[in-house]
């Protein structure tokens, strides 16, 4: 499994632009990907990116502000890297027992409830659409999501209850990926984890 997620906060006229492209080497993998944009006035927010999944493993790369960015879970090492590639550096940090919930930040007691509602061809993939209710001790969100059924139940599209925002993974490839992705590079420096970060040890 693989956990992606991301935030944005734009306003007037401003422009966010984000990519995602995710490529299964694993029958039956599953992804999840929360991705939340606050967009306020006349902005428009699009996200762009690759995501790459092998058993156990899976890399995201993004280009942030002009930085590129490259981070690596590797579940069988208990171990998630944040590589700089321009600066050849990376920061390491472990992976706790729930990993979806501790790089997710989500609540581990949420309750989480999907109705079946129909099905669709979603970007030329057959899908069943579900509703979906998550219930935490302050708030309950209500959306909806595809699931690819010739993907393995592969979410692919995910939407809120209103249709005013909208998530949907689109030139999806299956085939074996080179295990150099899922390594940190030769030669880059590894830097120290910042002090104070909640649930790291200090370096």
């Amino acid at each position: 499994m693989s956990q992606i997620d991301g935030l944005a906060l734009i306003s007037g006229r401003q422009l966010a632009d984000t990519h995602t492209v995710i490529d299964h080497a694993k029958p039956n993998g599953r992804s999840l990907q929360l991705h939340k944009t606050i967009v306020g006035g006349a902005a428009h927010a699009v996200f762009n990116g690759k995501i790459f999944v092998s058993p156990d493993k899976s890399r995201l790369e993004m280009t942030l502000e002009g930085q590129r960015q490259v981070m690596i879970a590797r579940l069988d090492k208990r171990v998630f890297w944040m590589l700089m590639p321009e600066e050849r550096m990376y920061v390491e940090m472990p992976i706790p027992e729930r990993p979806e919930d501790a790089l997710s930040g989500r609540d581990p007691t949420q309750k989480i409830e999907r109705r079946l509602v129909g099905s669709e061809t979603v970007s030329g993939h057959p899908t069943k659409k579900y509703k979906v209710t998550v219930t935490g001790k302050d708030e309950t969100y209500v959306g909806y999501q595809w699931l690819a059924q010739d993907l393995g139940e592969l979410p692919i599209r995910w939407e809120d209850e209103q249709g005013t925002a909208r998530v949907e993974l689109r030139n999806i490839k299956v085939g074996r990926q080179p295990a150099e992705l899922f390594e940190v590079p030769a030669g880059f420096q590894k830097l120290a984890m910042p002090a104070g970060l909640p649930g790291m040890p200090k370096q």
